[in-house]
C-alpha cells in the first residue's frame, strides 16, 4: 500500500511538472553524451599509443648528395655506411631489427606513398631522396641512446624518432578529452541546479499535500521520498539517452566513417566494450547527481 501511494504519488508529481522534468532529461543526457565521448577518447588514446608504440621505428637518415647541411660534405659512402650499421648492431638487444633502405627502395616508396599526386613525383629527382637506417627497439622509450650512438658519426645527417608526431598527436586528442570533461562538469552542475529547482517546485505545489501528510505521522522518508525518485528517475533517463546518442556515434561515425583513418590511429579503433563499459559511469553519476541535489533542496525547502 505505501509503496503504491509513493509511485502514485511520483507519477502525478511528473505530470504536474512534465515541462521542467522534459528540461532535466534533455540537459543531462546531452551532459552524459559528452562525458561518455570523453571517456572514448581517453580509451582511443590508450589504444592508439599502445599500437604506435610497438610499430614505433627509429630512422637514421644518411648525407644525400649536394646536402646543404655542414655534417654532410660528401654523399654517405659504403664505408661510413658499413660503420653506421656496426654502431647500430652494437647496440642490441635494445636494437633488435636494423633495416637499410636504399635510394631504390626509397624512391618506391616515395611513390606509394604520393601515388595520388603524380605532379610531385613527376617533378621529384630519384638521387635526391636519402638513403637511411629503419631500426627497430625493444624499448622505443630509449631512443636517445640510439641517438647519442650515432649522431654525429660521418655519413649520418638526422636521426629521427616518431615519438615527436606521436606526441602532438595525443597531446591533441588529450586536449579535447579535457575540453569536453569541462564542459561535462559545466553541464553536470547546470543539471544538478535543474533538477533542485525541479524539485523545489514540486514540493512547493504539493505543500498542502505534505502538511496532511506531516500531521498524521508519516515519516520524514515517506513524504521525500517521491520528490526524490522524481529527480533520480528524470536523471536516470537521460543518462540512458546519452547512452543512446555516444551508441548511435559509434555505429554511424566511427564504424561507418572513421575507417578510412585506421592507419594514422594505429590501424585499432574503440570497440563496442569499450562503448559499454561508460554506461555504469553514466548512470551512477546521474544518480548521485540527482540525488544529491533533490537531497539539498528538501532538506533546505522542505521542513518535515
Amino acid at each position: 500500500m505505501r509503496l503504491r501511494f509513493v509511485f502514485g504519488e511520483l507519477a502525478n508529481s511528473l505530470r504536474r511538472n512534465s515541462l521542467m522534468m522534459f528540461a532535466v532529461v534533455i540537459i543531462t543526457a546531452f551532459s552524459m553524451l559528452i562525458l561518455s565521448a570523453a571517456l572514448l577518447v581517453r580509451s582511443q588514446v590508450s589504444i592508439t599509443k599502445h599500437s604506435f608504440y610497438q610499430k614505433l621505428q627509429v630512422s637514421v637518415w644518411l648525407c644525400p648528395e649536394n646536402s646543404p647541411h655542414a655534417q654532410c660534405p660528401t654523399q654517405a659512402n659504403n664505408v661510413q655506411i658499413d660503420a653506421i650499421r656496426q654502431q647500430l648492431d652494437s647496440l642490441r638487444p635494445l636494437v633488435t631489427n636494423v633495416e637499410f633502405i636504399d635510394q631504390n627502395q626509397a624512391w618506391s616508396i616515395f611513390k606509394d606513398l604520393f601515388a595520388n599526386q603524380p605532379d610531385l613525383i613527376n617533378n621529384t629527382d630519384p638521387k635526391a631522396l636519402p638513403e637511411s637506417f629503419v631500426v627497430k627497439l625493444s624499448d622505443p622509450k630509449k631512443f636517445d641512446v640510439v641517438s647519442t650512438a650515432v649522431s654525429g658519426m660521418p655519413g649520418v645527417d638526422v636521426v629521427q624518432n616518431q615519438d615527436d608526431f606521436l606526441k602532438k598527436l595525443f597531446g591533441i586528442m588529450n586536449a579535447v578529452r579535457f575540453t569536453a570533461l569541462a564542459a561535462t562538469g559545466v553541464l553536470i552542475i547546470a543539471a544538478g541546479v535543474l533538477i533542485g529547482v525541479a524539485v523545489q517546485v514540486a514540493a512547493a505545489s504539493r505543500r498542502r499535500e505534505t502538511g496532511i501528510m506531516r500531521l498524521v505521522g508519516a515519516s520524514r522518508l515517506y513524504i521525500q521520498l517521491p520528490f526524490l525518485l522524481e529527480g533520480v528517475l528524470a536523471s536516470l533517463i537521460g543518462a540512458m539517452l546519452g547512452f543512446g546518442g555516444v551508441a548511435a556515434i559509434k555505429h554511424f561515425l566511427v564504424d561507418g566513417r572513421l575507417k578510412a583513418v585506421l592507419p594514422v590511429l594505429g590501424g585499432r579503433l574503440i570497440g563496442w566494450s569499450d562503448v559499454y563499459a561508460t554506461l555504469p559511469w553514466l548512470i551512477g553519476l546521474s544518480v548521485i547527481v540527482a540525488a544529491f541535489a533533490s537531497f539539498v533542496t528538501l532538506i533546505r525547502y522542505m521542513r518535515v
